[in-house]
This record gives C-alpha cells, sequence and structure tokens, in this order.
C-alpha cells in the first residue's frame, strides 16, 4: 500500500465538518422545540375552551331542567337579585349556591357539584324577574372560568346570560 491510501483509510473529520453539523443540528432541533410548544399550546387552549363549554352546557341545561319544573321560586323574591335560587321542584327544595367556586345544587341535603375539575365559577346572579300572580321567571348571569393557564399566565373565560321560566 502507498502512503497515500493509509491516509485516506485513517482520515477523521475536520473541525469545519463538526462546526457545520452542529450548526444544522441546532437548526434542525430549534424547529423541533418551536413545534413542540406551538403544539402544547394549543392543546391546552383546546382543552380549556373544551371544559369551559362543557360545563357552561351542563349548568345551562341543569338550571333550565330544574327552573322549568319548579312549582314555586322561594329566594330570590320577586324583582330582587340574590348570589343564590331555592326552588321547590315536585315537592323537594332544590338549592344553587356558589361556594369556593363550584356551583353546588343542593337537592333534599345531597350536594352535587355542576362545574368539573378545570373550571370555577367566578360569579353568578340569579334575578326574579316574574310579575305579580303569574309565573315566575329567573334570569341566570354566571361566568365559568377555566383552572388550565396558557401563556402568558392568561386564563379564559365565558359569561353565559340567558332567562329561564317555569312551566
Amino acid at each position: 500500500m502507498t502512503m497515500i491510501n493509509k491516509l485516506k483509510r485513517f482520515r477523521g473529520v475536520t473541525i469545519v465538518e463538526l462546526l457545520i453539523y452542529m450548526g444544522l443540528m441546532s437548526i434542525f432541533l430549534v424547529v423541533l422545540l418551536d413545534i413542540f410548544t406551538t403544539t402544547l399550546q394549543t392543546k391546552l387552549s383546546s382543552e380549556s375552551t373544551s371544559g369551559i363549554s362543557q360545563d357552561e352546557n351542563y349548568i345551562l341545561a341543569k338550571l333550565s331542567y330544574d327552573i322549568g319544573n319548579a312549582s314555586a321560586v322561594t329566594q330570590p323574591t320577586l324583582g330582587v337579585t340574590g348570589n343564590s335560587l331555592q326552588i321547590t321542584v315536585n315537592g323537594v327544595a332544590v338549592t344553587y349556591s356558589l361556594i369556593g367556586g363550584n356551583l353546588i345544587r343542593n337537592a333534599a341535603g345531597v350536594p352535587m357539584a355542576l362545574n368539573g375539575l378545570d373550571t370555577s365559577l367566578d360569579s353568578i346572579t340569579f334575578t326574579n324577574m316574574g310579575n305579580p300572580g303569574g309565573k315566575p321567571t329567573i334570569r341566570i348571569i354566571y361566568t365559568v372560568r377555566s383552572k388550565i393557564v396558557l401563556s402568558g399566565g392568561q386564563q379564559q373565560t365565558q359569561t353565559v346570560t340567558t332567562t329561564v321560566g317555569t312551566r
């Protein structure tokens, strides 16, 4: 073998090749990291929106069903706005109240939280808007807040305003 063939066979990587490799690898890793963080933020935003939507729809459906089937509205009284609602449904006293960020439905002494673990209620108000001698109509305003913190420390919220009357 000649001396040139021996040198080609044991030749290593030059510093220039190593620097080019490291530069390309760094660019590749930065792009992958950006894609990963964008995907994670999109996932968190989607989970937050979904949780709020599910809870606001469930709370609205539960309130609409109970108020629609109520035979009497005890609290708030006619023309008054309050933070809790007390109605009678099929002879059972049902109370809705906000406790520690959870909307609690208490029927016959059995409490049940209506919002999920990923959301909380910032506020809820009930206004008895019915006519004297007529059927009660309740205006409900509540704000649902996601507990999922998005980039920048933001949390999504949704305010719902509706009116439900008894049948």
